[in-house]
Formats: structure tokens, C-alpha cells, sequence
């Protein structure tokens, strides 16, 4: 066996890394889905379609059969401009039925939905972000 000379060898670049950023990157990400579909009619005109939710990362909505309007409060959602037929000019979100896809939040808010016109159903998809 050969032994190479100290002058001859070339360094290798080493870089040091913590085994903690390692176990770290490594966690998984689990997301929490929740869905529902809300209905609104005369009786309940207004409702509060999701809470405020802190983990949560994303809200999907869509309506069907009527025209739906988000509103982050309740005040909001009861302003006179969402009773007016065609909804012209609403105090709030316009999620409109004929929307061919759905609405994607990335909210964390209290969001509150009436119509103008009923029944109006919304779906909704819930994406909360669970601890690894």
C-alpha cells in the first residue's frame, strides 16, 4: 500500500448541520378537513358559516341555487343592500351561484353569509392545520 503525501491530498468541503433543523424539516404536516353545507331561507336569513379558527389555512366556498353573501360581521350581513333584489350592490363578498368553480379563503376570520333570494345553499370545505 501507497501512501499519498500531505501535499498532494485536496480538502473535501464539509458542512456541519444540526441534526435538530433535520427532525424538524422531517415532521409531517397533517390537515384537518371538515365540510358542510349550510342552507339558507326566510326563517334563517343570516348565519355564520365558520368561526375564527386560528390553525385553519384555508376556507374553500361555493353556492348554489342563490346568490350568497359573505360578510365578516353580523351587522354587515343584515345591511339593508343584501334584501334588494338582483343583490346591485352588496354589503359584502358576492359569491354568485353561477361561479363554475369554488371560492378559495385563506382566512382565518369569523365570516358571516345571507341571500336575498332563498333557498340558498352554500357548501363549504374547512382545511385546518394540525400540530405534527
Amino acid at each position: 500500500m501507497t501512501m499519498i503525501p500531505p501535499e498532494e491530498l485536496t480538502p473535501i468541503p464539509v458542512r456541519i448541520v444540526d441534526r435538530s433543523d433535520l427532525a424538524a424539516s422531517a415532521k409531517k404536516i397533517h390537515r384537518d378537513v371538515t365540510y358542510r353545507t349550510i342552507v339558507l331561507s326566510a326563517l334563517n336569513p343570516v348565519r355564520p358559516i365558520f368561526v375564527q379558527d386560528l390553525s385553519r389555512a384555508l376556507v374553500i366556498v361555493q353556492a348554489f341555487s342563490n346568490d350568497v353573501v359573505l360578510c365578516e360581521t353580523q351587522s354587515k350581513a343584515e345591511d339593508a343592500a343584501n334584501a334588494v333584489a338582483g343583490l346591485p350592490n352588496p354589503e359584502g363578498y358576492l359569491l354568485a351561484k353561477a361561479n363554475a368553480g369554488p371560492t378559495y379563503l385563506p382566512t382565518t376570520d369569523l365570516s358571516w353569509a345571507t341571500a336575498q333570494a332563498f333557498p340558498a345553499m352554500i357548501s363549504i370545505c374547512l382545511i385546518n392545520k394540525v400540530p405534527g
